[in-house]
């Protein structure tokens, strides 16, 4: 297809998604995924979410979404916004019944893809690359069943100073100031 106009739209997304595919491609081989032993603390494997989510906590989550940030079209973040008063209670309820049920909704885990151009000519397939933006809704659950689940983490020492890339106030520069990591 190499200088070569596409003008059938199934071709196009076959095409784009050919290309998205082979860039995509994770490729784990020399890392060394092994902490070692030594470096967690086993005490409590157990883990249960049982705080119950209220309405607080949802309100919280999304002032601290920004607003203008961009999601899928159906409900923007303006709407969610606009609507808390009425809404909050009922998405904590959601959030609720999908932790005891153990499934995250469906309908939070489609997104619309769109193509993001990044630079030099816009007809090459490879100056664009795939953006998926999720329904505003998933962002309370995914952030509150995130916060339970690193407050329990941290709480029974199951991190190690090798993990930074989520954790509050850390960088991998505390890797190596600390002397239990040195020599891994």
């Amino acid at each position: 297809m190499k200088g070569e106009w596409i003008y059938n739209d199934s071709k196009k997304v076959e095409i784009l998604n050919e290309q998205f595919a082979s860039i995509c491609t994770m490729d784990d081989k020399g890392i060394n995924k092994s902490i070692p032993a030594d470096a967690l603390s086993l005490a409590s494997t157990k883990f249960d979410i049982t705080n119950k989510i209220c309405s607080d906590e949802i309100e919280k989550v999304l002032k601290l979404s920004n607003s203008n940030k961009a999601c899928s079209s159906e409900v923007t973040s303006k709407m969610v916004e606009e609507s808390s008063d009425v809404t909050n209670e009922a998405l904590a309820d959601i959030c609720n019944q999908s932790i005891a049920e153990g499934e995250f909704p469906m309908c939070f885990k489609v997104g619309a893809i769109y193509l993001l151009y990044k630079d030099g000519e816009p007809w090459l397939v490879n100056n664009y690359r795939p953006v998926t933006l999720f329904h505003i809704l998933s962002k309370p659950l995914e952030r509150v069943v995130y916060t339970q689940l690193y407050n329990y983490l941290a709480k029974n020492n199951l991190l190690t100073c090798l993990q930074s890339g989520c954790r509050h106030r850390d960088s991998t520069i505390n890797q190596f100031r600390s002397r239990s990591c040195a020599g891994i």
